[in-house]
């Protein structure tokens, strides 16, 4: 039985949610590692380390089919696909079992909803459980191997 946050994330996994849950002032690489930021302890004091955080940032993006060439690029600057690439790949990063993606392909137009779908298959392919809340069932049979279909919550 999950009943926190925190109890989900303890069990590998990861929501990314409609409102996609960014800093819109922070990089793409501060993004991704919020809250999970790598430090090393000098003479007592936790120092960011940040070369590490950018390195891991643009292997990851790279991995999965991303191409940012600059993840210290403020994300308010970034198109509404980017923005939703990036915050899949953050929840990506750091699930290890399940991905929640709830409307990943909302308010985007026709070629950014393709580039997700196709980031989606490579999450996919990379063995990662992806659990997909779309309206959109085309989205659905593209990326799904199972699915069930929900009317007014029934």
């Amino acid at each position: 039985d999950i009943s926190s946050t925190r109890q989900a994330k303890a069990l590998g996994i990861e929501t990314v949610y409609q409102d996609l849950a960014l800093v819109d002032s922070l990089s793409i690489e501060k993004n991704i590692y919020l809250g999970k930021e790598i430090v090393r302890k000098y003479l007592g004091i936790e120092v960011l380390q940040n070369r590490a955080m950018k390195k891991g940032a643009l292997k990851f993006l790279s991995d999965v089919g991303i191409n940012i060439d600059d993840p210290n690029r403020i994300v308010e600057k970034l198109s509404g696909g980017q923005r939703h690439a990036v915050a899949i790949s953050k929840g990506a990063f750091w699930t290890k079992k399940i991905l929640i993606l709830d409307e990943p392909t909302a308010a985007l137009g026709v070629i950014e909803t393709g580039r997700i779908l196709n980031m989606i298959l490579e999450l996919k392919k990379k063995g990662l459980s992806i659990i997909f809340i779309t309206h959109n069932m085309k989205h659905a049979f593209l990326v799904a191997d199972r699915s069930v279909v929900l009317c007014v919550g029934k």
